[in-house]
C-alpha cells in the first residue's frame, strides 16, 4: 500500500459543538473519571413495575441487590458497559445520519441483509448525546467511576462474563465492531497510526473473500458522498465484486483497521482479545438472542428448536392455532438466516472456550404482547447458586407451555443455574418486547460494588 493513502476514511467530520466535546467524548485522552466511595449494590430499572417486579422476586429468593427506579431513561443499559470491575465504559458519541449511516450499511455481512429492510434497527440510541449525557450523570451521582469510550459498544450489544477458569471473556455484536471502526476513524485514529495500518496490512496474505466485498462498498460510498450521488442499492451493496482484485489493496486496509479496532475493543473492555468472540446478530442487539451461563456454557437462540416446539403445539392447541401460526411464520421466516449465521457465530463462541447450548427463546406473535423473549435476561453470579433472571409471560396454557421448554433446556445444559421469571400479570414486558425491543436486561443497569452483572 503507498504511504499516505488513507483509500478508506472518512471525510474530516466538523468540530463537534455538543456539551459532550467539553465533557471528554471527542479527546483522543479520556482518562478514568469520578473516585468512587464503596456503594452499596444497586440494580437500577428503567420501568416502575418492572422495579417492583424484581424487589419483590429479590426478596423471594434472599438475593443480595438492592432495586432502584431509574426515572431517567427507560433502557438505561445501551448508554454504558458495565465493567467486571464495577466501572462504566461510555460509547463514543456518533451521529447515524447520512454518509456515516450508509458507511456502516456498507460494511454489514450478506448474512445479515435483514438490517436493510423496513422495521429492522441495526443499532440502538445509547450513544445519542442525550443518552450518554444521562449516563454521564448517573455515574457521577452514584460515584462510580466512568470513562468515555474511544469505541462504540451499547450495553445490551455486549455480554461480559467470567470463565470457569476465572478468566474474564466478552460476547460482541458486530455491529458494535463496525460502529467502533466509524468511531475510531472519526477520531482519527487510523490516520494518526497510519504506519501501523500499513505494517499490518503487509502481513495479511489474502484478504477474506467478502473483505472485497466491503472495500468495493466503502469506496463506491465515498465516492457518492464526494459527489453528491444516489448510495447504491441493497442489491448493489450485498453483490459480490465482478473483479475483486481492483479492491485487493483496500480490502487489506479494511482488515487491518478492523483488526486494530478488535483491539482497541478488548483494551478497553479490559478483556483479553483472544476471549472475546464477536458474532453477526439476527437484532440490533445480542442481548435479545444470547447470553452466557456459568460453566462457559452460551445459550444461544435457536429458530430450528423454537419450530420443533411450535408444530408440536399445533397437535394440541386448537384454540391457539392463529398465534401458533404466527409464531411459526415468523421462524420461518428467520430460519435461513439463522442458520448462514449459526456456524460463524458458534466457531466463535467455542474459539474462547465456550460451549453452545441451542434453546428456543425467542416468539414473535401477531401482537406486541404476544412477544415471548427469555433471551434478554440478567445474569446474577451469586456466591452460593448463580441466577438469570429474565421476562415473564401472562399466565396461559401456551406460554406455560412454551416456558417449560426454555426451562427443560436450561436445566439440562446447566443445573446450578436458577431461572427466575419476572411476574407480570398484566403483561407490561411482553408489550415492551414488541413495541420498544427490549426486555429485563435492556431495562436494568448496576451501581455500586456487587457480584452481578
Amino acid at each position: 500500500m503507498a504511504s499516505g493513502t488513507n483509500l478508506l476514511s472518512t471525510p474530516p467530520p466538523k468540530a463537534p459543538s455538543s456539551a459532550l466535546a467539553a465533557a471528554g467524548v471527542y479527546t483522543p485522552s479520556a482518562d478514568w473519571k469520578v473516585t468512587p466511595s464503596k456503594p452499596q449494590a444497586v440494580l437500577n430499572v428503567g420501568s416502575t413495575s418492572t422495579a417492583q417486579s424484581l424487589a419483590h422476586l429479590f426478596s423471594t429468593h434472599s438475593i443480595p441487590l438492592d432495586v432502584q427506579r431509574d426515572s431517567a431513561v427507560r433502557f438505561g443499559r445501551d448508554s454504558r458497559v458495565c465493567l467486571l470491575d464495577k466501572t462504566h465504559l461510555l460509547p463514543f458519541q456518533l451521529n447515524m445520519e447520512g454518509y456515516l449511516r450508509e458507511k456502516f450499511y456498507s460494511m454489514l455481512p450478506i448474512e445479515e441483509a435483514h438490517f436493510f429492510d423496513d422495521g429492522y434497527s441495526a443499532f440502538g440510541h445509547g450513544f445519542s448525546e442525550r443518552n450518554l449525557e444521562t449516563a454521564k450523570e448517573d455515574a457521577i451521582q452514584a460515584r462510580i467511576r466512568y470513562r468515555w469510550g474511544k469505541t462504540c459498544i451499547e450495553g445490551g450489544n455486549c455480554r461480559i462474563f467470567v470463565g470457569k477458569d476465572g478468566r474474564p471473556k466478552a460476547l460482541v455484536g458486530y455491529h458494535s465492531l463496525l460502529l467502533s471502526y466509524l468511531a475510531l476513524e472519526q477520531a482519527g485514529y487510523f490516520r494518526d497510526n497510519e504506519e501501523r495500518v500499513e505494517k499490518l496490512a503487509h502481513r495479511i496474505d489474502y484478504p477474506q473473500e467478502d473483505s472485497y466485498r466491503v472495500a468495493r462498498n466503502l469506496l463506491l460510498t465515498k465516492q457518492q458522498y464526494e459527489k453528491r450521488e444516489r448510495y447504491s442499492s441493497k442489491d448493489k451493496i450485498l453483490s459480490k465484486p465482478t473483479e475483486p482484485h481492483k479492491y485487493y489493496e483496500l480490502a487489506l486496509e479494511f482488515e487491518a483497521k478492523l483488526r486494530m479496532t478488535k483491539e482497541k475493543i478488548a483494551e478497553e473492555l479490559g478483556i483479553p482479545e483472544d476471549q472475546i468472540a464477536f458474532l453477526t446478530q439476527e437484532n440490533f442487539h445480542i442481548d435479545l438472542e444470547v447470553f452466557a451461563g456459568p460453566e462457559d456454557v452460551v445459550f444461544v437462540h435457536d429458530e430450528e428448536s423454537a419450530i420443533s416446539i411450535i408444530e408440536e403445539r399445533q397437535k394440541k392447541g386448537e384454540r391457539e392455532r392463529p398465534i401458533l401460526e404466527s409464531y411459526l411464520k415468523n421462524a420461518h421466516s428467520r430460519l435461513d438466516r439463522s442458520l448462514a449465521m449459526r456456524a460463524k457465530n458458534q466457531k466463535a463462541i467455542e474459539s474462547i472456550g465456550c460451549r453452545v447450548v441451542r434453546v428456543a427463546g425467542d416468539f414473535i406473535g401477531p401482537q406486541s404482547e404476544h412477544r415471548i423473549n427469555f433471551m434478554n435476561g440478567l445474569f446474577l453470579n451469586d456466591r452460593h447458586k448463580p441466577h438469570f433472571i429474565t421476562n415473564g409471560t401472562p399466565s396461559t396454557s401456551l406460554n406455560h407451555y412454551i416456558k417449560s421448554e426454555f426451562l427443560e433446556r436450561i436445566e439440562a445444559a446447566s443445573p446450578q443455574l436458577k431461572v427466575l421469571f419476572v411476574d407480570d400479570q398484566n403483561a407490561r414486558l411482553p408489550r415492551s418486547l414488541g413495541d420498544a425491543h427490549g426486555g429485563v436486561n435492556c431495562m436494568t443497569w448496576i451501581g455500586g460494588s456487587t457480584t452481578a452483572d
